[in-house]
């Protein structure tokens, strides 16, 4: 079952939404004074720790692990399952480790965050983050806030794009035409932590 539902919200679901014109990308989202922050990465990066984070401080969760966006103008960040998953480390500081981590994730499977923390409603899509670890040295700040533009931001949100290699041949286009679209209009960031 848990194979059948990570091809479900994976490729499968990410495909469906990309032929209704969305582009999904592996990532987290929060709202903030009624717009929309998403966190992309790479498995393992934080992006559902930071997310669960910021919903402890005032925000509501619109989605992790997978963020479905609208590029057409204003580009809106849909909401997706209101759960979370985390590690030990951050399910302990967060409060949500609690019972037994999923055998094949080895992480908390958070399916109820209270009411106040969730966002039900389409957001409008304010920034993107594309969250990068950095060692830490002398000279390296620890939070460094990066805009990244034109042809480097539309590649940031290719590289995290959710439907893989299951879109190809003429939608290839259609994913870069919709990165496009959605950098043009929303600004994007690398966060170097």
């Amino acid at each position: 079952m848990e194979l059948v539902r990570a091809d479900l919200l994976g490729g499968v679901f990410s495909v469906a939404l990309h032929l209704q014109g969305l582009l999904c990308l592996h990532g987290s989202g929060v709202g903030i004074d009624g717009s929309a922050v998403a966190f992309l990465a790479n498995k393992g990066a934080g992006k559902s720790t930071l997310a669960t984070a910021l919903c402890a401080a005032g925000a509501t969760l619109v989605t992790d692990d997978m963020l479905p966006v609208d590029p057409r103008s204003p580009v809106m960040a849909w909401p997706s399952m209101p759960a979370v998953r985390l590690l030990h480390d951050a399910a302990s500081h967060l409060r949500y480790a609690s019972g037994q981590t999923h055998p094949v994730t080895n992480k908390y499977h958070v399916n109820e965050l209270p009411p106040d923390q969730v966002e039900m409603r389409r957001l409008p899509l304010s920034a993107v983050y594309e969250l990068a670890p950095v060692s830490s040295g002398p000279n390296v700040p620890p939070v460094e806030r990066i805009r990244v533009k034109g042809t480097a931001a539309v590649g940031t949100l290719l590289r995290h794009h959710r439907a893989g290699t299951a879109i190809g041949g003429a939608e290839s286009m259609n994913l870069f035409v919709r990165a496009s679209d959605i950098v043009r209009l929303v600004p994007v960031y690398r966060l170097q932590v």
